[in-house]
Protein backbone atom coordinates (compact mmCIF):
# COMPACT_ATOMS: atom_id res chain seq x y z
CA UNK A 1 0.00 0.00 0.00
CA UNK A 2 2.93 2.59 1.13
CA UNK A 3 4.49 1.76 -2.23
CA UNK A 4 0.91 2.93 -4.33
CA UNK A 5 1.00 6.34 -2.15
CA UNK A 6 4.66 7.15 -2.94
CA UNK A 7 4.19 6.24 -7.03
CA UNK A 8 0.90 8.46 -7.24
CA UNK A 9 2.82 10.92 -5.13
CA UNK A 10 5.87 10.91 -7.29
CA UNK A 11 3.69 11.20 -10.57
CA UNK A 12 1.77 14.06 -9.75
CA UNK A 13 4.44 15.85 -8.23
CA UNK A 14 6.74 15.37 -10.83
CA UNK A 15 4.16 15.80 -13.46
CA UNK A 16 3.23 19.50 -12.00
CA UNK A 17 6.96 20.45 -12.09
CA UNK A 18 7.21 19.48 -15.98
CA UNK A 19 3.56 21.58 -16.41
CA UNK A 20 4.83 24.39 -14.60
CA UNK A 21 7.96 24.98 -16.43
CA UNK A 22 6.45 24.50 -19.54
CA UNK A 23 4.08 27.19 -18.60
CA UNK A 24 6.72 29.40 -17.60
CA UNK A 25 8.57 29.30 -20.47
CA UNK A 26 5.58 30.37 -22.30
CA UNK A 27 4.54 33.25 -20.12
CA UNK A 28 8.00 34.38 -21.17
CA UNK A 29 7.53 34.25 -24.59
CA UNK A 30 4.56 36.05 -24.85
CA UNK A 31 1.75 33.83 -24.52
CA UNK A 32 -1.64 34.76 -22.71
CA UNK A 33 -3.04 33.23 -19.60
CA UNK A 34 -5.31 31.40 -20.81
CA UNK A 35 -3.02 29.38 -23.94
CA UNK A 36 -0.67 28.98 -21.07
CA UNK A 37 -3.53 27.63 -19.06
CA UNK A 38 -4.77 25.22 -21.72
CA UNK A 39 -1.01 24.27 -22.29
CA UNK A 40 -0.05 23.57 -18.75
CA UNK A 41 -3.25 21.21 -18.23
CA UNK A 42 -2.31 19.20 -21.84
CA UNK A 43 1.72 19.09 -20.81
CA UNK A 44 0.30 17.78 -17.08
CA UNK A 45 -2.30 14.98 -18.58
CA UNK A 46 0.09 13.60 -21.16
CA UNK A 47 3.35 13.53 -18.26
CA UNK A 48 0.82 12.08 -15.59
CA UNK A 49 0.17 9.28 -17.83
CA UNK A 50 3.41 8.94 -18.82
CA UNK A 51 4.46 8.79 -15.16
CA UNK A 52 1.83 6.55 -14.43
CA UNK A 53 2.63 3.91 -17.16
CA UNK A 54 6.21 4.27 -16.09
CA UNK A 55 5.72 3.69 -12.45
CA UNK A 56 3.16 0.50 -13.73
CA UNK A 57 6.22 -0.94 -15.32
CA UNK A 58 8.32 -1.17 -12.55
CA UNK A 59 6.13 -2.67 -10.14
CA UNK A 60 5.25 -5.23 -12.19
CA UNK A 61 9.05 -5.91 -13.32
CA UNK A 62 9.95 -5.54 -9.33
CA UNK A 63 6.73 -8.12 -8.69
CA UNK A 64 8.06 -10.78 -11.59
CA UNK A 65 11.84 -10.20 -9.97
CA UNK A 66 10.70 -10.86 -6.57
CA UNK A 67 8.07 -13.67 -7.29
CA UNK A 68 10.81 -16.73 -8.20
CA UNK A 69 12.76 -16.02 -4.94
CA UNK A 70 9.87 -16.22 -2.35
CA UNK A 71 8.71 -19.72 -4.74
CA UNK A 72 12.01 -21.11 -4.68
CA UNK A 73 12.60 -20.14 -1.19
CA UNK A 74 8.95 -21.94 0.10
CA UNK A 75 9.72 -25.01 -1.80
CA UNK A 76 13.57 -24.98 -0.44
CA UNK A 77 11.43 -24.18 3.83
CA UNK A 78 9.19 -26.96 3.29
CA UNK A 79 11.76 -29.82 2.02
CA UNK A 80 13.67 -28.92 4.69
CA UNK A 81 10.68 -29.21 7.88
CA UNK A 82 10.14 -32.33 6.27
CA UNK A 83 13.72 -33.68 6.40
CA UNK A 84 14.15 -32.24 9.96
CA UNK A 85 16.46 -29.59 8.71
CA UNK A 86 17.08 -25.66 9.71
CA UNK A 87 15.51 -23.32 7.74
CA UNK A 88 18.00 -20.80 7.76
CA UNK A 89 21.27 -23.68 6.85
CA UNK A 90 20.33 -26.69 6.46
CA UNK A 91 21.82 -28.57 9.91
CA UNK A 92 20.13 -31.82 10.80
CA UNK A 93 18.06 -31.21 13.95
CA UNK A 94 17.39 -34.94 14.29
CA UNK A 95 18.15 -35.58 18.35
CA UNK A 96 17.93 -31.96 18.79
CA UNK A 97 15.97 -31.35 22.07
CA UNK A 98 17.36 -27.65 23.09
CA UNK A 99 15.04 -26.00 20.22
CA UNK A 100 17.83 -23.89 18.57
CA UNK A 101 20.17 -24.54 15.81
CA UNK A 102 23.27 -25.19 16.70
CA UNK A 103 24.71 -24.28 13.97
CA UNK A 104 23.31 -20.77 13.11
CA UNK A 105 21.72 -20.19 16.45
CA UNK A 106 18.20 -19.81 14.72
CA UNK A 107 15.11 -21.06 17.47
CA UNK A 108 13.72 -24.17 15.87
CA UNK A 109 10.03 -24.05 14.95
Amino acid sequence: MRIRQVASATVASLSVIAAMSVAIVLMGHGHTFVETAQTFVQVFLVLSVILAFCWAVVLIMWYVMALPGKTIRGWRDRRRLAEGQCLLCGYDLTGNVSGVCPECGRSVE
